[in-house]
């Protein structure tokens, strides 16, 4: 049995979910329509806000809670709030080095990565599979603040 490849370009279409029509009209546009989250949805707005104002980058988040808490529609908030591009992937997809490295070579500077299920992500703690410890590769870029995302788990 042949073993299928998928090239860098595959991968990458694969791995960003640009966002839908359908799924960009259910979900919440702004800070203001999102429901729920009271707390949660006033320290984003005021560190957006404040990251805004200065012309800044925001800084790493981490969006955790059980699924349909809206993680993925709060990063997207975010983006739009920031007026930045948000691209989205999931941590089971990132497989080996390579993939993080198709995922952060197409970023643009100042777009967001928004990676869901963060947790299985080799080296972010995850306990098994594959060879590549993420975190390992990432560290140098987010202390020198060259790249910034938000997480889900």
């Amino acid at each position: 049995m042949k073993e299928e490849h998928t090239t860098g370009k595959e991968f990458i279409e694969q791995s960003f979910d640009s966002v839908q029509e359908i799924d960009a009209a259910l979900r919440p546009p702004s800070f203001a329509d999102f429901t729920g989250q009271k707390k949660t949805l006033e320290r984003l707005e005021v560190m957006v806000g404040a990251a805004v104002k200065r012309e800044e980058p925001l800084k790493h988040i981490l969006l955790c809670g059980p699924p349909g808490l809206g993680k993925t529609t709060l990063a997207h908030i975010i983006g739009r709030e920031m007026k930045r591009e948000v691209r989205v992937t999931s941590g089971p997809v990132i497989d080996k080095p390579g993939d993080l490295a198709g995922l952060l070579t197409n970023l643009e500077n100042g777009d967001l990565l928004f990676i869901d299920e963060i947790h299985t992500v080799i080296g972010a703690g995850a306990t098994s599979g594959g060879s590549m410890d993420a975190s390992n590769l990432l560290k140098p870029s987010l202390s020198n603040g060259s790249l910034r995302f938000i997480g889900s788990t």
